[in-house]
């Protein structure tokens, strides 16, 4: 058994805690498959950013578009006119007090409480008014107050220019932009010193830290032979809002091996790789890091694995507690944001209950910008048969380390899933952990309204002892039709505030304190 006791945790462990568009429903017969990348080891190029044109090395196209700005309503400068009046008025009265300027300052104070209104409604974000289309991951300050869309400039275009905004947490405003993509092409260009051709990128996630934003990538060549040099750089950009920098880092791979995570210096852009942990016969990566329910770090920033888990093993208990954020650099379970499906497949008559999660993380020891910690594995219930290796070979899961139903909330949302299956078809959930552990945020996949179209399901908060039901939280009403897709729930880092992220209305949803249960 691990020493790891999450009740005599460090104080990263306080309350606190994309994927992207790519987790569709239509994508749950390779549940949340990883396509397999590449190690290497070399020289940091740092470039700044420039405004030279676009090349032929460009990112995959991403479908839709933006919209324009809107003003502040004048209503709101007269409210703010009658509000200085108010003041000066009492002001002017009670300065001919007793009492004089200290009664002014309790008045003043009064006056503003009265006429603070605090939102009834969650706050709804739509990135496309800021020209920023089809947001594919998403990532929050440390205190929970600003938050990084990233995206495209427009879907509709073939090449959109690819953008990070960055809003204001408490107005909803947009506080800054950049677009990303002639800084990657820049380095690109400085580490190609052999013209490699038909190379393409993707932006994988985004992490904040400190006063930056990590954004990492991943470099592809279409002219690979086959997965294992397919990805002949791995790259990280760094956005500072502050200052309106951008500094992009590449490394060749020099490795053979495809499967890896990066471990990137966020100061100099060094980069450790190292291949992956559970590869299949297939080349899909079943996880990234040691597979194990919780994580520490040892001084070189290595993942220390607390509670290890195994293929064909029954599954240790899991102690619960926070689940940690990965952005903290302190300890961290993977009951990440992440996708939970029972999944069919109608040939082999094979089934499989599957947990997937993909993130990047902060490093302890040496903080390192750990990219990515990816699992997709399936869930053993306890006291229900293991699966068998015909469903497992089926999903290849077959060198996948097996999980246990983490808690009270996850086994209320497992035995939904199973019921809703009964019938043979796919059953899907996006899940997200408060980063204390008390509170697990459940979203069902689309369900049809009367004409067969999707519509997307209410939010369900769960109390991780009980399992008992906290709230249910509506959408408010949205524009456009959602398709037959899963979003990503995301908690904040202080736990005070949970996102929706529907990819499809291309929104952002956030409750904050006065609508979430306490």
């Amino acid at each position: 058994m691990s020493d790891f006791d999450p009740t005599q945790h460090d104080p990263t462990w306080q309350e606190a805690t994309d994927d992207s568009r790519r987790q569709r429903l239509d994508a749950l017969r390779d549940i949340a498959t990883h396509t397999p990348q590449a190690p290497a080891d070399a020289t940091a190029q740092p470039i700044r950013a420039s405004e030279t044109p676009r090349s032929s090395l460009a990112p995959p196209p991403t479908p839709r578009g933006p919209g324009g700005r809107s003003s502040r309503p004048r209503p709101l400068w007269l409210a703010a006119g009658a509000l200085v009046l108010i003041v000066v008025v009492v002001s002017v009265f009670a300065l001919t007090r007793p009492g004089g300027a200290s009664s002014v300052l309790q008045t003043a104070a009064a006056t503003a409480t009265a006429t603070t209104t605090p939102r009834t409604g969650p706050l709804v974000i739509r990135p496309a008014v800021d020209e920023l289309g089809c947001p594919t991951a998403t990532a929050w300050s440390d205190d929970g107050t600003q938050l990084a869309v990233l995206g495209t400039t427009n879907c509709d275009e073939q090449l959109g220019q690819h953008k990070l905004n960055v809003y204001n947490v408490t107005t909803g405003k947009l506080t800054a932009k950049f677009r990303l993509d002639n800084t990657v092409i820049n380095a690109l260009k400085v580490a190609n010193t052999s013209g490699k051709t038909g190379l393409s990128y993707t932006y994988t996630h985004a992490l904040w830290l400190g006063p930056a934003v990590y954004v990492t990538i991943q470099v592809t060549d279409s002219a690979a032979a086959d997965f294992t040099t397919q990805v002949p750089f791995v790259a990280l950009l760094r956005v500072t809002p502050s200052d309106q920098q951008l500094t992009a880092f590449v490394q060749p791979n020099r490795s053979a091996n495809a499967a890896i995570y990066t471990r990137w210096n966020p100061t100099t852009g060094t980069v450790q790789i190292t291949p992956d942990t559970i590869v299949s016969s297939d080349g899909n990566i079943s996880a990234t890091l040691p597979a194990s329910l919780a994580y520490g770090w040892r001084a070189d920033g290595t993942p220390d694995p607390l509670i290890p888990v195994a293929a064909g093993k029954q599954p240790p208990h899991d102690p619960g507690g926070p689940v940690g954020v990965p952005s903290s650099g302190g300890r961290l379970t993977i009951w990440q944001p992440g996708l939970l499906v029972h999944g069919f497949l109608a040939g082999p008559g094979a089934e499989a209950l599957i947990f997937t999660t993909d993130f990047d993380a902060v490093s302890g020891g040496q903080p390192s910008v750990v990219d990515g910690v990816h699992l997709r594995a399936p869930v053993v219930p306890s006291g229900k048969p293991a699966p068998d290796k015909k469903s497992l070979d089926a999903f290849n899961l077959s060198s996948a380390p097996w999980l246990p139903v983490r808690d009270a909330a996850m086994k209320a949302v497992v035995d939904g899933l199973t019921k809703d299956a009964e019938g043979g078809d796919t059953t899907s959930a996006s899940v997200a952990w408060r980063p204390d552990g008390t509170v697990l945020a459940v979203q069902p996949g689309p369900s049809f309204d009367s004409q067969g179209n999707p519509i997307d399901a209410d939010i369900t908060l769960y109390d991780t002892k009980t399992g008992h039901t906290l709230s249910t939280l509506k959408l408010p009403p949205q524009k456009g039709t959602p398709v037959q897709a899963q979003n990503m729930l995301q908690w904040s880092p202080t736990g005070s505030a949970l996102m929706l992220v529907d990819f499809e209305l291309e929104t952002l949803v956030i409750w904050t304190q006065e609508q979430l249960p306490h």
